[in-house]
């Protein structure tokens, strides 16, 4: 709850008069909702199958066979799409932001896989806005873009709190390896 409400002023914007308005119309925000309901669903099912897959086969092999199918489906769109525009595969990847992204992309994909192994979905669920959180900041600092107060208060709220609840896991933890003794 603390996490929801700390995103909520980082979507929000001013309008002319300075009233606070949501920066995304009902519509975007009805998307995003059912994405997140979606997402949600989905991410306890992934974190379980790979829990339980990862006993027979180790989440590396997991992640080869995912990145392997993403690479020949991606090979096979990319022909049957393919335009005389297009010439080449890598038409459009010559600016160095598309290849960062891609390449940091890849390796959330790695990452989430092994919080599901050795976390669990909560702590995913976690990181998505403490991520987004972060983002808040690295693009004031790095690609110059507004940071007002609200969206900086909502996103320290985001990543206290995570910190906080972490904290909490880790003690709880260790109180209750301390009763199992």
């Amino acid at each position: 709850t603390i996490q929801m409400l700390g995103i909520v002023p980082v979507i929000m914007t001013k309008d002319l008069v300075g009233k606070s308005v949501a920066a995304y119309s009902k519509k975007s925000i009805l998307l995003m909702i059912s994405i997140i309901v979606y997402g949600s669903f989905n991410t306890v099912y992934n974190a379980a199958v790979v829990k339980k897959e990862s006993e027979s086969v180790p989440v590396y092999v997991q992640n080869s066979v995912l990145y392997g199918a993403g690479s020949i489906l991606n090979c096979l769109f990319y022909f049957c799409t393919k335009t005389p525009e297009r010439s080449h595969f890598f038409f459009g990847y010559n600016n160095i932001g598309v290849i960062m992204l891609l390449c940091l992309n890849s390796t959330a994909g790695i990452i989430i896989s092994f919080l599901y192994k050795y976390g669990d979905a909560v702590l995913k669920t976690l990181a998505q806005p403490m991520s987004a959180s972060l983002l808040v900041f690295i693009s004031y600092f790095f690609f110059d873009l507004p940071l007002d107060i609200v969206k900086a208060s909502g996103a320290c709220v985001v990543i206290l709190s995570t910190f906080r609840f972490i904290e909490l896991q880790s003690q709880h933890s260790k109180e209750e390896k301390v009763k199992t003794r």
